[in-house]
């Protein structure tokens, strides 16, 4: 393995009072259902209290089955300089200083849009588990932040994959990530977003496994 990393959201499952919903897509081009599953927990996970008020502690994750290898889709999912290929909203970006890839420590420094807004942001690999898990945290001091998370999971006919979103903004960043981004309802646009980096996914992987 690369690299080894824990965090302190790591395990954490939605407590009392959460919603969940699952829907069923058809896979674009392999004929697979992807199952998109949505859970939402309610109140600020622990350490994540501020003195700009506390973070919400919003998950929103969203599940796709593929038929390639765990293997063949972490290579795709931990080279953060081409999820502007699978996101709509990611443009690419850097590894900051001496990292080259993927590494518990490493800052990734990204580009993103939503149509006329253009914003920057650095992120730490905070998790980094090949070829199953990783986590990076985008955080903004006591505003808090958010953390982007990546399983996969091999199955009987190739891997399930799920990205997750954890929100764990104060009320003040919100606002300026909605001034900056001009996206209001961030955990629906998140949702939507995931939806499609998965599906640009899995056609990516499933194709390199036909050729």
């Amino acid at each position: 393995r690369r690299c080894r990393g824990s965090g302190p959201d790591r395990g954490r499952r939605p407590g009392r009072g959460s919603g969940r919903r699952r829907l069923d897509r058809g896979h674009p081009r392999s004929g697979l259902t992807g199952h998109i599953v949505v859970r939402t927990t309610h109140g600020p996970p622990s350490g994540h209290r501020t003195n700009w008020g506390c973070a919400v502690g919003h998950e929103v994750s969203v599940e796709r089955e593929m038929a390639a290898e765990a293997e063949a889709v972490w290579a795709l999912v931990s080279d953060l300089t081409n999820m502007g290929d699978w996101s709509p909203e990611n443009d690419g970006g850097s590894w900051a200083g001496d990292a080259t890839g993927a590494a518990v420590g490493a800052v990734f420094r990204g580009r993103n849009h939503n149509g006329r807004y253009r914003w920057r942001t650095n992120v730490e690999v905070v998790e980094c588990e090949p070829p199953n898990r990783l986590v990076f945290r985008l955080s903004v001091g006591p505003l808090g932040g958010c953390d982007w998370i990546y399983e996969i999971q091999p199955t009987a006919t190739g891997c399930m994959v799920t990205e997750s979103w954890v929100d764990n903004r104060t009320w003040l960043l919100k606002k300026i990530g909605r001034l900056a981004s001009g996206v209001g309802d961030r955990a629906t646009h998140n949702r939507a977003g995931m939806e499609t980096t998965l599906a640009n996914l899995a056609v990516a992987a499933e194709a390199a496994v036909a050729t």
